[in-house]
C-alpha cells in the first residue's frame, strides 16, 4: 500500500460513521507506590461514536467506570451549523453539566490525532496490517508536585507544546484504518527535563542533554480501537443540549 493509498483511506475513514474505544498505559518511574489515587484515574478505558454529518461525537469513560466519582462524558453536537461541545462530570449528587453549549471547531478526535490531513510515512508491514506514521503536535500539562514531591508545587502545572508520533493501522483486507497507537515519548523527556532541573538543580542546557539519553522516564501510549465503520452508529444526544436548557454548575 503507498503512502497516497494509505491517505485515501483516511480521508475516507474521517468523512464515516464509526465507534472507538481508547485505552491509555502509563510507566511513570517516579510515581509513588504508598498514594492511593480516588476517583477515576487516566487509565480508565473511554468509548465513543463519531456521526460524520451532521458532526455529532460521544465520548466518555466505559460502562465499567461510569459510576465512579469524577468520570465524566462529553458531547459534540451541530445546532444550526455550528458544532458545539458539553460536558457532564458523575458528583456527589450524580451527573452535573459542567460545561453546555459551548462553540468549537474541535471534536474529542482532535486531541489525539490529526483529523484532516496527516503527514503519512511508510513504516512496516504487521499481521495483515501496513502501519504508517504521521506527527502531531498537540500540548499537555504536566504536575510539577508529581514529579518534585514538594508541597510548594502543588499548584504548579505548567502547560507546553510537544509532538507525539501517531501510528495508523490500514488492515489489508477491508482496507480500513482499525488501529492508531500513539507515541508520547517526547512529552515524558521534557517531563524528565523539567524534573532534572527543579530536583537535580541542573540548567535547562544540561537537564535537557540528560533527558534525552534517559531510560527512565514517564512513558505513555494511547491506543484507539475503530469499530462499525459505515454501520449502525447511534448518538443519543440529551435533548436539554439541542434546546438549550441544560443547567451547568454555577
Amino acid at each position: 500500500m503507498t503512502e497516497k493509498e494509505a491517505g485515501d483511506v483516511v480521508e475516507e475513514f474521517n468523512n464515516g460513521n464509526f465507534r472507538y474505544s481508547i485505552k491509555t498505559e502509563i510507566e511513570d518511574p517516579y510515581e509513588d507506590p504508598d498514594v492511593t489515587s480516588v476517583g477515576i484515574g487516566p487509565e480508565a478505558p473511554m468509548e465513543g461514536a463519531v456521526i460524520h454529518s451532521p458532526y455529532t461525537e460521544y465520548l466518555g469513560w466505559a460502562e465499567e467506570e461510569r459510576d465512579q466519582q469524577g468520570a465524566s462524558e462529553m458531547f459534540w453536537y451541530t445546532v444550526d451549523g455550528q458544532l458545539k461541545h458539553a460536558m457532564r462530570i458523575n458528583l456527589t449528587d450524580g451527573l452535573q453539566w459542567m460545561i453546555a453549549g459551548v462553540d468549537t471547531d474541535r471534536g474529542g478526535l482532535d486531541d489525539y490525532m490529526d483529523r484532516s490531513d496527516p503527514e503519512l510515512t511508510y513504516e512496516r508491514e504487521e499481521d495483515g496490517y501496513t502501519v504508517f506514521t504521521a506527527p502531531f503536535e498537540t500540548q499537555g500539562q504536566v504536575s510539577m508536585y508529581s514529579l518534585t514531591g514538594d508541597e510548594e508545587d502543588a499548584e504548579n502545572n505548567p502547560m507546553f507544546p510537544y509532538t507525539c508520533t501517531v501510528e495508523y493501522y490500514i488492515n489489508n483486507d477491508s482496507r480500513t484504518l482499525d488501529r492508531v497507537v500513539i507515541d508520547y515519548e517526547e512529552y515524558g523527556r521534557i517531563c524528565e527535563k523539567l524534573r532534572l532541573m527543579e530536583v537535580e538543580g541542573l540548567s535547562e542546557e544540561e537537564a535537557k542533554a540528560q533527558a534525552e539519553e534517559a531510560e527512565d522516564i514517564i512513558r505513555m501510549t494511547t491506543t484507539i480501537e475503530f469499530t462499525d465503520f459505515n454501520g449502525d452508529v447511534q448518538i443519543d444526544v440529551p435533548e436539554e443540549l439541542l434546546d438549550g436548557t441544560a443547567d451547568t454548575v454555577q
